[in-house]
């Protein structure tokens, strides 16, 4: 079995999350359909953070993670791209 310091870097990771706490005030999470929720801030001056699609194929890690894996990749990337 791998530690799990052989898959992340901890001391960087720790840094990140308090980057992330120090922030906790200016971020908002949503859970809902992603595409849409893209659509419908699209207009307005702000970030996303979009996790990579771990679900492209169905072997891919993303369909042991998440029940919504399957999803139209391609209709993402256009979003994001607008």
């Amino acid at each position: 079995m791998r530690k799990i310091a052989c898959r992340w870097n901890g001391p960087k990771l720790a840094d990140t999350m308090r980057l992330i706490q120090s922030m906790a005030g200016r971020i908002t999470l949503i859970e809902d359909d992603g595409i849409e929720v893209l659509r419908q801030y699209a207009d307005r001056d702000i970030v996303a953070f979009v996790d990579p699609p771990y679900s492209v194929r169905d072997r891919d890690a993303g369909h042991r993670l998440y029940r919504e894996a399957d999803l139209d990749h391609a209709e993402l990337l256009r979003t994001l791209q607008h």
